[in-house]
């Protein structure tokens, strides 16, 4: 009865301890927020829209759902747009389009235009910021940024 006793008492121990050192890493995890990043889309019909073009039709965006792209036509474009906050760490932008022949990449900070890629199947390898068969693109910290991203293929 007394050994009943000691490995009764031993298991509620280590039980409370393992609770005691979940709750204990609970609280002393950063507390993640989630940033509102919501992608939206555009269908350019003709493929010949710039990026000031679609920046002043910024109404037409649609908000992206899971269903809503598949590859465009081969005379179409489509655009997508997305607004970040600004991250206190590094952050990539990672993109994949196997079959997107022409990739571009805009990013804005501040209504500015900080830096433009142009990538895609159709282009060298040496045109993707990482040699990679996805389209990444790092994004500097602490500063909101909107992306425009044109993909075309013919």
């Amino acid at each position: 009865m007394r050994r009943l006793r000691i490995a009764t008492g031993l298991i509620i121990s280590l039980l409370l301890a393992i609770f005691c050192q979940q709750q204990a890493m609970a609280d002393a995890a950063p507390q993640m927020v989630q940033p509102q990043e919501r992608w939206s889309l555009l269908l350019d019909e003709h493929a010949e829209l710039g990026l000031d073009e679609i920046r002043a039709q910024a109404s037409r965006f649609q908000p992206l759902t899971k269903q809503s792209l598949t590859f465009p036509a081969p005379d179409h474009a489509v655009w997508l747009h997305l607004d970040t906050p600004g991250y206190p760490n590094l952050h990539w932008l990672w993109l994949f389009a196997p079959r997107a022949q022409f990739v571009d990449i805009y990013l804005l900070i501040d209504g500015e235009l900080v830096r433009t890629v142009h990538t895609g199947e159709a282009r060298p390898m040496t045109t993707r910021p990482l040699p990679s068969r996805a389209y990444m693109l790092n994004l500097p910290s602490d500063a909101p940024h909107e992306i425009y991203v044109r993909l075309t293929s013919s």
